[in-house]
């Protein structure tokens, strides 16, 4: 019973703060919320099932919303937030259905469907990057979107491969290989290395410390 409790005072933190990044790029900044969200909800070991149906609802609102106000900022051009918003549901999607309590009822109702219907969504998503890795100057931002997504654990096309951690590592590395012109600092960023598997402080770890302002899971 602490247990459940436990898991149902960290999902009202996540639910109820405000997770903002560190306002240097809009794309994390906006959806840094929903991804650690997402995150949460692939380890939460109870909740009210009778909730999945408006939880999905309030993330196509949350979705929708975020778009909306990246095109008002006008720094984006609109085929690509359409693209990252194809990326989010697609991420929201996978980490939903990694959970027992979830994949039920989001196999047949997943975000990707519902706002693009289809359901190629773990394919496309390393197409969408392969695109933005081309112009790293002009997709920063989307790139340490994509990077996120990687290391809170997004596998896509990779997930039933037998090398798939090798496939993201490589993935990861080609992103912050695009990346490291763009950076003229040398402070250490949360996106300026790929990180290896095995290191004492894990990819999740070094992420949360170098790039999230706050976190509480």
């Amino acid at each position: 019973m602490k247990e459940i409790n436990e898991e149902k005072k960290a999902l009202s933190l996540l639910l109820d703060s405000d997770f903002d990044g560190l306002k240097n790029n809009k794309i994390i900044d906006y959806s840094l919320e929903l991804l650690l969200l997402s995150y949460r909800l692939s380890k939460i070991s109870s909740m009210d099932t009778s909730n999945i149906n408006q939880l999905r609802e309030t993330l196509i609102n949350k979705i929708l919303d975020i778009t909306a106000k990246l095109s008002i900022c006008k720094e984006y051009d609109e085929k690509e937030i359409i693209k990252f918003k194809y990326c989010l549901c697609v991420f929201i999607d996978e980490s939903l259905m990694k959970n027992e309590l979830f994949i039920n009822f989001w196999a047949h109702n997943t975000l990707t469907v519902r706002l693009f219907d289809e359901t190629l969504g773990g394919n496309n998503f390393y197409d969408i990057a392969s695109s933005w890795i081309n112009n790293p100057f002009k997709f920063k931002d989307f790139l340490e979107f994509i990077y996120a997504c990687l290391i809170l654990g997004y596998k896509g096309k990779y997930n039933e491969t037998k090398d798939r951690d090798e496939k993201i590592i490589h993935f990861c590395n080609n992103i912050a290989t695009s990346l490291k012109p763009v950076y003229k600092i040398e402070e250490e960023l949360a996106f300026n290395k790929a990180y290896k598997i095995g290191l004492e402080e894990n990819i999740w770890q070094k992420f949360i410390r170098l790039y999230f302002k706050k976190l509480i899971i």
